[in-house]
């Protein structure tokens, strides 16, 4: 699952109602549009209810994958990727009611 938010910023994630492990990736988009930066891979736990895995800067991507994709195909942080250009023209609301 792709989360996009409308502005960089730290992320927290938790696993509350999800029964399988997830890895997930905060990925930081260069100034391109075009490509991204792993800023951190995380692996999360099923049923965790606090918020525990963070971005370690501000981003406005995180993936999540099934647990150990990212390292099954030798992705870490640092990594470059390259986005597909659909991303750019995503407007991501918030969570305030001028938003929906």
């Amino acid at each position: 699952m792709l989360f996009v938010y409308p502005e960089p910023q730290l992320l927290s994630f938790w696993m509350k109602n999800t029964a399988i492990p997830l890895s997930i990736a905060f990925i930081l988009e260069d100034t391109d549009g075009q490509h991204g930066t792993i800023v951190n891979v995380e692996d999360m736990q099923p049923y965790v209810e606090m918020p525990e895995t963070v971005s370690q800067k501000p981003v406005r991507l995180a993936l999540e994958m099934n647990q150990g994709w990212f390292a099954k195909h030798g992705l870490k942080n640092g990594d470059s990727i390259a986005l597909p250009a659909w991303i750019g023209s995503i407007v991501a609301g918030g969570d305030s009611p001028e938003d929906r």
